[in-house]
């Protein structure tokens, strides 16, 4: 008898181990150096744009702005930059990916936005930069966050004030999750770029790659995030949420992104076709479109700005 409740007790923790294996492995923001936006992602596509991706960092780093932060829904502690260069002008919230900074996800982004004549807001999201909280959320609550800095805004420069959410990686699925919810009347349009269309797509798909079995591993990472960090990735599929939105979507792709596949933002497309459209570029790979290709990323943004009743600055 004895015997067994020994041999119980050690499945039990073995079982617990690997859940909270899973947990930090998935899940959890590893501080440690992650917060350092001149610490580039490595590999061939990125080495080769790697002089670019520095000096947009740079750039972004010494545009003076103003530290702001606000309380989330569920108390956890939220900061940004926010970059005011006119009055009255519409301001965009850029959403970063996951594991990464405002600065090197949004450097580029900020400073076309902020050339186009817009505001720009950079928020540290959860569990990232000066902002409070442990557990990456893959979209489940950040999409909450993001409208609590547009309630925030709404607030301080008031209601006629258009707003745009934007977003990259994780942040670009972000900012889709959100158009399916109650979005502020004064949201004139989204700008995803490289999104995936779920969390349980994006990371079936990475274990698949890992030759990993989906079917074994997907519930055990998800029941993981669920017990350790309250996560639920059943509020993370983009493709239901666009079937909702009321604004236009521009969403951009890199035809060589080998982290998000580029079929994850058509199947989200397919969903909306008429509030989305969707632009691809050969050879990019993941986030690098605007590197790769600026005066046609640049085109596709000013005409989707110019589609939703602003006109950018020359």
């Amino acid at each position: 008898m004895l015997w067994l409740v020994i041999i119980i007790l050690a499945l039990v923790l073995l079982c617990f181990g690997v859940l909270c294996g899973l947990y930090r492995f998935v899940f959890r923001s590893p501080r440690k150096g992650q917060n350092d936006p001149h610490a580039m992602l490595s590999g061939e596509q990125y080495d080769a744009l790697a002089e670019e991706m520095e000096s947009l960092v740079c750039r972004i780093e010494a545009e003076p702005f103003e530290a702001v932060s606000i309380t989330a829904f569920d108390g956890t502690k939220l900061y940004g930059r926010l970059y005011l260069r006119r009055e009255g002008a519409p301001i965009s919230i850029c959403m970063h990916g996951y594991r990464g900074t405002a600065y090197r996800d949004f450097s580029g982004g900020s400073l076309l936005a902020l050339r186009s004549g817009q505001n720009v807001l950079l928020p540290d999201e959860r569990a990232h930069g000066k902002s409070a909280g442990h557990t990456i959320t893959f979209g489940d609550r950040e999409q909450r966050d993001l409208l609590s800095w547009a309630e925030y805004l709404n607030r301080r420069f008031g209601k006629e004030i258009p707003l745009y959410f934007c977003g990259i990686s994780m942040g670009a699925s972000t900012v889709l999750l959100a158009s399916g919810a109650d979005t502020p009347e004064n949201l004139r349009g989204i700008v995803a770029d490289c999104p995936y269309d779920s969390a349980k797509s994006i990371i079936c798909d990475i274990l698949g790659r890992m030759h990993l079995p989906k079917k074994l591993f997907y519930p055990l990472i998800a029941f993981s995030g669920r017990l350790f960090g309250g996560v639920n990735l059943k509020n993370t599929d983009a493709s239901k949420a666009v079937r909702r939105s009321k604004v236009p979507i521009l969403i951009l792709h890199g035809e060589d992104d080998r982290f998000v596949p580029a079929f994850m933002s058509e199947a989200i497309a397919r969903e909306n076709p008429e509030k989305i459209r969707r632009v691809t570029f050969p050879k990019a790979g993941h986030g690098l479109s605007y590197l790769v290709d600026p005066p046609r990323y640049e085109k596709a943004y000013a005409e989707f700005l110019v589609s939703t009743g602003f006109s950018p600055q020359r």
